[in-house]
């Protein structure tokens, strides 16, 4: 689930800048056309790159300078050295069936995920927050 947040910069884009967009069977191509056509945006009148098949060639083409934005995670920009500019936020659930939820293996996945070093690393990598990992949002 992905909750948008005001105000998108794409309702602000300037002309004559490129996309790297993603392959069009992509969850972001989807994303794209969404937040495009919230903000009122006719994708008829964006220049794309070529379409890459991964997150991370898209980046790398914004590197290269291929073109100039992309879609992709905070953590792999900062990585590029790229600037970030964050547009929805996306909740991650885990489904795991009742009986493994109190094995040993999943138990342990999940003291080590809430584990002070795993929250240092998911904060320096930049845009993620497991503040709530563990938490049971749907139980049947």
């Amino acid at each position: 689930m992905a909750r948008h947040r005001p105000a998108s910069p794409l309702a602000r884009r300037r002309r004559n800048r490129s996309v790297a967009p993603r392959q069009d069977s992509s969850g972001t191509a989807g994303l794209l056309e969404d937040l495009a056509a919230e903000a009122g945006l006719d994708l008829g009148t964006v220049t794309f790159a070529p379409a890459e098949r991964t997150e991370d060639e898209a980046v790398q083409s914004v590197r290269r300078g291929e073109a100039d934005v992309t879609f992709g995670l905070e953590s792999v920009a900062r990585t590029c050295a790229l600037p970030f500019v964050p547009l929805i936020e996306e909740r991650f659930d885990l489904l795991v069936d009742r009986k493994a939820w109190f094995e040993p293996p999943m138990q342990a996945l999940f003291a080590f995920c809430r584990s002070e070093a795993f929250r240092q690393r998911a904060t320096s990598l930049g845009g993620y927050d497991v503040s709530g990992f563990g938490e049971v949002v749907w139980n049947a």
